[in-house]
């Protein structure tokens, strides 16, 4: 196991489930190569990932070293920390799981590419434990805030990485993390080795999947080494089962 640094630690431990939804191009890719991709911060969709909330700006533009009095902090002390912002989003690189107990729905349907999706299942501690052990990871699950009127308590780097929109809060999201400053490696996804044999607790194909893609998957994961009772059908349409 890589070293590793736990963020909101009162939300998860190393039993916590976790979950990843894919196309079965991204799933082959995977067991095939046995690398995870890692994207940068600043390729997500939404444009405040890894930047400061309206009211973390309100707060620090005042200082209260004084407390009879504040003071206006310099417009370059904002902006010094806003370019550091900048260069954490595009040197941080993200895998995210959802935490969840069981499987979710809508995570099939945004996610799972319909009868052609797969989800694996694992633990946080397998996750960890299975990664590439020649990297320094950041991980735990994201806070979900108003990004209008709310503001990220802990005001570090690491913390503006770990909350998102709340219009996002559906998807659960843990994340882990891993930087690099090397400029070649800026945008690009990062792939990191990661132990199959550890990682993986169940793999699960799409509820709109035929049967003969089930036994095909299979098929294919025995072949790679991989055990074919893991491979399971998905259940969440299924009365009475789990």
């Amino acid at each position: 196991m890589g070293n590793h640094t736990r963020v909101n630690e009162d939300h998860w431990d190393d039993s916590t489930p976790l979950w990843r939804y894919m196309d079965v191009y991204g799933f082959l890719s995977l067991i095939t190569g046995e690398k995870l991709k890692f994207t940068s911060l600043s390729e997500f969709e939404d444009g405040f990932e890894g930047r400061m909330p309206l009211q973390n700006e309100v707060t620090l533009s005042l200082d209260f070293t004084d407390m009879s009095q504040s003071f206006a902090r310099p417009v370059s002390e904002i902006d010094d920390l806003r370019n550091r912002l900048e260069a954490v989003r595009k040197n941080t690189w993200v895998t995210s799981w959802q935490q969840l107990d069981s499987e979710c729905s809508l995570m099939w349907r945004v996610y799972g590419s319909r009868q052609n999706g797969v989800a694996i299942k694992t633990t946080a501690g397998n996750l960890l434990g299975a990664l590439d052990s020649g990297h320094n990871y950041i991980a735990g699950p994201v806070r979900y805030i108003n990004y209008a009127k709310e503001k990220v308590p802990d005001e570090t780097d690491v913390s503006f990485s770990f909350h998102k929109q709340h219009g996002y809060f559906a998807e659960q999201e843990f994340r882990v993390a891993v930087t690099d400053t090397e400029q070649s490696s800026v945008g690009k996804p990062k792939l990191i080795g990661l132990d199959l044999s550890k990682a993986l607790e169940r793999v699960v194909i799409s509820p709109w999947a035929g049967e003969w893609q089930l036994e095909a998957l299979k098929r294919v994961v025995e072949s790679l080494g991989i055990e074919p009772r893991l491979v399971r059908h998905s259940s969440i349409m299924k009365v009475g089962e789990k």
